[in-house]
């Protein structure tokens, strides 16, 4: 696929065609991309000490001999006042040589670093890691700037059109691909490879294909999402055989105890003679139709069957080639809204049914929800459980975050390793934890662990081998096409194999249209 010029109104509409319009936050499930509408700007700025250099020929002797001497001087640090070490270097030539005067390091190098809210103000999260950056790197200026969700990728990719993007910048899973597969990211393999702890050796599998474009680390991850199922123990215990320790683990289970959980006001479950549909006082599923993205609520159960959207490296559709896996998937779907989720919830949230006990499981439960259940329901007596195996294997939804670096960069070397040491096997895991997520870093789980008492974060670490999301430039743009055939499916208006082949009519045009929009 030939890139060729990069010009504004091509790169617009590829990223439009991408999925510019970006993903809304979800009820409970998301990574941390609540929209918000103010721009907050912090700036760190280190000066680098002024260095003489000296350059003497020596004829004579057929030698030439560079000695570099920084003058002594004093500098001020966090009022700490610190003396420079006078280093000299000698260096030897065998033969003469002609002395060229010596490239000057810029005195000053700025790098801009652009991100996104992501659930700490900046100061408690950002700043600590640029400062300490700066003590060991004090010629880098780094200016942070903090933006809303919203419009980010447009954001970003009007930048580069007009040749102002910045050096550094958060990607997810859900938007990387529409700027590596344009060029517009550089390759970190290279620098990677002089880390202590290499990103290749070091990631889970499934974040180190997820930040892969072409075979090459386009960005540097410093979080990962994984969304297993979370149950209401006391209801589960109380209606089902399972219990917290013997939780259910195949899809049969999961639903057969849903079905058990779903209780009229005369104690009756689901199936059992006497249940009054119209009266339940308890619903086995809290989930929401109309809000989430198929990504949430459709995808997950077509991975499990062993469906494929695209290529395992993301770049060609092969949806197609899935028909009885997504006709099962929607078939499960089909009987899970029409059995054990409330009819009302299908048009708004119905997340406050679980901690007020009147529902039992969500299925696609996020990490953050954690502490804000232990804070606000301290009595909610909950666990989140192993991803149902589907008749292939299990999968969930999930993404994988991190920090990239524009190709644009003046600087790309101090850009690829300040992203680097950012998402390093230390600072990594300690953003992670903080945050409440999950470490793809595979040396990091005993950092986040130590740092996160919460023993629920134990089983989400645990499923961190599942998380999958679409990684194509239109993957994101796909899920929200798709959302309503399979909203009819589960309301009774359509059948799965009548909507499977227009949800692949779309997934193709959206495709064509992408690689149409590319520059030539």
């Amino acid at each position: 696929m030939s890139k060729g010029s990069f010009t504004r109104r091509s790169a617009l509409r590829a990223i439009a065609l991408a999925g510019g319009s970006g993903i809304g936050a979800a009820v409970l499930a998301g990574c941390g991309e609540t929209q918000v509408v103010t721009q907050e700007v912090v700036k760190v700025v280190t000066q680098q000490v002024p260095v003489e250099k000296v350059v003497t020929k020596i004829v004579k002797e057929q030698v030439a001999v560079e000695v570099e001497k920084p003058v002594e001087v004093e500098r001020v640090v966090t009022q700490i006042v610190e003396r420079e070490k006078i280093v000299e270097k000698e260096k030897i030539v065998e033969k003469i040589v002609t002395v060229e005067a010596m490239k000057p390091k810029p005195s000053e190098i700025k790098l801009k670093w652009w991100s996104f809210p992501v659930g700490l103000a900046p100061e408690d999260l950002f700043i600590p890691q640029l400062r300490a950056f700066q003590e060991n790197n004090p010629n880098v200026d780094v200016d942070f700037q903090i933006f809303p969700w919203k419009d980010r990728e447009q954001r970003m990719l009007t930048a580069v059109a007009a040749g102002v993007a910045p050096d550094i910048a958060y990607f997810n899973l859900g938007n990387f691909a529409a700027f590596a597969d344009l060029g517009l990211l550089v390759s970190l393999d290279e620098y990677d490879a002089l880390q202590e702890v290499p990103l290749a050796e070091d990631l889970t599998d499934s974040a180190n294909q997820a930040v892969r474009w072409g075979g090459k680390i386009a960005y540097a991850p410093v979080l990962a999402h994984v969304v297993p199922p979370a149950y209401n123990v006391d209801i589960l215990e109380q209606y089902t055989p399972y219990t917290k320790e013997n939780l259910p683990q195949t899809r049969d289970d999961f639903i057969e105890a849903a079905e058990m959980m779903t209780v009229d006001q005369n104690g009756n479950s689901y199936g059992e003679s006497g249940f009054d549909a119209d009266n339940v006082d308890i619903w086995g599923v809290v989930e929401n139709l109309q809000t989430f993205h198929s990504k949430f609520a459709l995808d997950p159960w077509f991975y499990s069957e062993g469906g494929e959207f695209f290529s395992p490296d993301g770049s060609e559709l092969v949806f197609g080639d899935y028909g009885p896996q997504m006709e099962n998937a929607l078939e499960f779907l089909y009987r899970m809204w029409n059995s054990v989720i409330s009819p009302a919830d299908r048009g708004a949230s119905g997340a406050p049914k679980f901690p007020e006990g009147r529902g039992a499981i969500i299925p696609q439960f996020s990490p953050n929800g954690i502490p804000a259940f232990r804070k606000d329901f301290p009595d909610l007596n909950f666990t989140v459980g192993p991803v149902p195996m589907g008749s292939v294997r299990r999968m969930t939804h999930g993404t994988v975050a991190g920090y990239g670096v524009f190709a644009q960069s003046e600087f790309p070397d101090e850009a690829a390793e300040f992203s680097l040491w950012v998402t390093n096997s230390h600072n990594g895991p300690d953003f992670a934890a903080r945050l409440l997520f999950a470490t793809p870093r595979k040396s990091g789980a005993e950092v986040l662990l130590e740092m996160n008492p919460e023993p629920e974060f134990a089983n989400v670490m645990a499923n961190m081998i599942y998380p999958r999301e679409e990684k194509h430039p239109v993957g994101a743009t796909m899920s929200g096409q798709v959302l309503p055939l399979w909203q009819a499916v589960v309301l009774g208006e359509t059948s799965p194999a009548e909507a499977f082949p227009e949800m692949v009519s779309i997934a193709e045009r959206l495709v064509k249209e992408y690689q149409e929009s590319l520059p030539t």
